[in-house]
């Protein structure tokens, strides 16, 4: 079996400690952006909101769970599949807030309803 001379082995070494420290070179999830960011949905209707994270260098990345709430007597959760949320309002004009939140980083976007919608 053939060895390399000591002058090689080092860099190697180096690069392999390098590569292994570093692991994955995006990070955990630094912040989230809620789309869209300040609707205003009519009575009665839907809107599906989405969720954006991004580590430490801007990067997107994919949360692994996100848990969707809503503050307030706007309406409520339809349906919640990861990044995306179906929402339908309540029957009266009211503000709120939905929230979501992935790890320990949290978003949210203010809803207003409105009798007559957009």
């Amino acid at each position: 079996m053939a060895s390399l001379s000591p002058k090689f082995s080092f860099p190697i070494l180096l690069l392999a400690v390098f590569a292994y420290g570093c692991g994955d070179l995006t990070g955990d999830i630094q912040s989230l952006t809620i789309s869209p960011a300040a609707p205003t949905i009519g009575v009665n209707q839907q809107q599906t909101f989405s969720v954006t994270a991004q580590d430490s260098l801007g990067n997107i990345v994919t949360p692994d769970t996100v848990s969707w709430t809503v503050s307030g007597n706007i309406g409520s959760i339809t349906s919640a599949s990861g990044a995306y949320m179906s929402f339908t309002a309540g029957n009266s004009a009211e503000t709120g807030t939905i929230i979501a939140t992935s790890s320990t980083v949290t978003a949210s976007v203010t809803v207003t309803i409105t009798e007559k919608g957009l």
